[in-house]
């Protein structure tokens, strides 16, 4: 059918076109939206495969089935593009078309699995090629629901209670283990138990770096790390996911988490570490 192949060249044409001006429009450094040429997008492609399968006979009545293509198309490129499910209810509310809510649901799901595996979202891109600072971001709605033990720094200093050892040992110990650390920590987790007992320990709060540095210039270290120098720390456990761990560091930047396995400490989480993890992971365009 000549006039069929013709439409599907046509609906192709359209969509390369209207798809190349809106990546030029948010490669521009200046603000723009992104999701009403998405929805745009997404229903000249569900056009264009309509005109596509029409010719296989795999559904009759074409004029009503190019505004439902349309719209599953609309709802699926813009979810994949944004990795956000709410264009759905979106799409469905904007046009009452509540009767093609299973196959919108349906089809954006599948897109936003799909996107996942290629490529970042539309926001993530335009913030990497505007030069914008952006905050760690699994690639895959998947990736982020890995365990946080995956991220945790296990090499991080920490201060028992109980000082059992002589002053120059408890001395020597500070300097060497904990001040000579790069990039040197505001605050180190105190847990209970003694400077020779290397086992793991509960976590119990958290003391300043000025407060050791205040310790060293006295004459005599006490025997056990007084309350008063004791604040509170913000533990998680080791099977909170990353996302978790991302939501809170995403507020307070320079707060740590302790990580801790049956109340014993067993590392910590930082925003400098979730960065770090984003550039392994292979996304290094979209480090701060």
């Amino acid at each position: 059918d000549v006039s069929n192949f013709s439409a599907v060249i046509l609906a192709f044409l359209i969509t390369a076109w209207k798809f190349s001006i809106a990546m030029f429009a948010l490669s521009l450094p200046i603000p723009c939206g992104c999701i009403s040429p998405l929805y745009v997008i997404g229903a000249f492609l569900g056009r264009f495969w309509c005109h596509a399968l029409g010719p296989l006979g795999a559904f009759t009545g074409m004029e009503q089935r190019f505004s439902d293509f349309s719209l599953i198309g609309a709802a699926a490129f813009a979810g994949a593009g944004c990795r956000s499910f709410g264009v759905v209810a979106a799409v469905a509310e904007l046009t009452n078309s509540s009767r093609l809510l299973l196959p919108m649901a349906f089809s954006a799901i599948v897109a936003i699995g799909v996107a996942n595996l290629l490529s970042p979202s539309a926001f993530e891109a335009a913030a990497a090629m505007k030069r914008l600072p952006v905050l760690h971001q699994p690639r895959s709605m998947f990736d982020g629901w890995r365990p946080v033990w995956e991220v945790v720094d296990q090499n991080f200093p920490v201060v028992p209670r109980i000082w059992d050892q002589d002053h120059d040992a408890v001395r020597t110990w500070i300097e060497d283990t904990l001040l000579k650390q790069y990039p040197p920590p505001t605050h180190f987790p105190v847990v209970l138990g003694a400077l020779s007992d290397p086992n793991p320990a509960p976590v119990i709060g958290s003391v300043l770096r000025s407060d050791l540095l205040e310790m060293l210039s006295q004459d005599k270290f006490p025997k056990q790390l007084e309350w008063e120098h004791i604040w509170g720390a913000s533990t998680i456990p080791s099977s909170t996911a990353v996302v978790d761990a991302r939501f809170r560091l995403e507020c307070r930047p320079s707060e740590d988490l302790y990580v801790t396995a049956g109340g014993c400490f067993v590392g910590v989480v930082t925003f400098a570490g979730l960065l770090k993890d984003q550039e392994q992971d292979g996304a290094k365009p979209f480090a701060c």
